[in-house]
C-alpha cells in the first residue's frame, strides 16, 4: 500500500466512529421531546408536517414501520387531535392523513426545542470546533442523499 492509497481498515473505523456519534446525537434529540407524545407519535408528526399529507401505506414505509403499527400510532394522534384521517372520494378503500393545526404546533414546538437543546451544546464548542461540525454536516448531508 502506498501513502496516497486509503487504508481500508482507517475507513472501516471511521464509518464505525461516525455510526456511534450519529446514533447517540440522534438519541439524544429524540429524548427532548417536549410534547406528550410518544417518540414514535413524534416521528410521524414530524413527517406529515414535513412530508405533507400521505396514505398509511405510503407513512409507514416512510418511517419504515408496518402498517399495522402505522394505524395503531396514528390512532392515537387522531384522537388526540394532531392528526385527521379523510377517506378517499375517488377509491373508499384509501384514506388520506394530514397534520392538523394542532399537531403542526406541536411539531414547531418540537423542532425549535430540540434546536435550542442543540444550539446550547454547540455554544460550548470553540469557533473552530463549530466551523468544523458546519463542514461535516455539509459532508454527512452528502452521504445521506446518495
Amino acid at each position: 500500500m502506498t501513502p496516497s492509497t486509503p487504508d481500508p481498515a482507517s475507513f472501516a473505523d471511521l464509518a464505525e466512529e461516525l455510526r456511534i456519534a450519529v446514533a447517540r446525537i440522534n438519541r439524544r434529540l429524540r429524548s427532548e421531546n417536549p410534547a406528550g407524545v410518544t417518540p414514535a407519535q413524534l416521528t410521524v408528526l414530524l413527517t406529515l408536517d414535513r412530508s405533507g399529507e400521505q396514505t398509511l401505506g405510503s407513512l409507514a414505509e416512510i418511517v419504515m414501520v408496518s402498517p399495522p403499527s402505522m394505524n395503531r400510532t396514528v390512532s392515537h394522534l387522531v384522537q388526540a387531535g394532531l392528526v385527521e384521517r379523510e377517506q378517499s372520494q375517488a377509491d373508499r378503500r384509501v384514506t388520506r392523513l394530514r397534520i392538523t393545526a394542532s399537531g403542526r404546533s406541536e411539531a414547531e414546538r418540537t423542532r425549535a426545542h430540540r434546536d435550542e437543546w442543540l444550539g446550547r451544546q454547540l455554544a460550548a464548542l470553540s469557533a473552530d470546533q463549530r466551523a468544523e461540525l458546519g463542514r461535516a454536516a455539509a459532508y454527512l448531508s452528502e452521504v445521506a442523499a446518495r
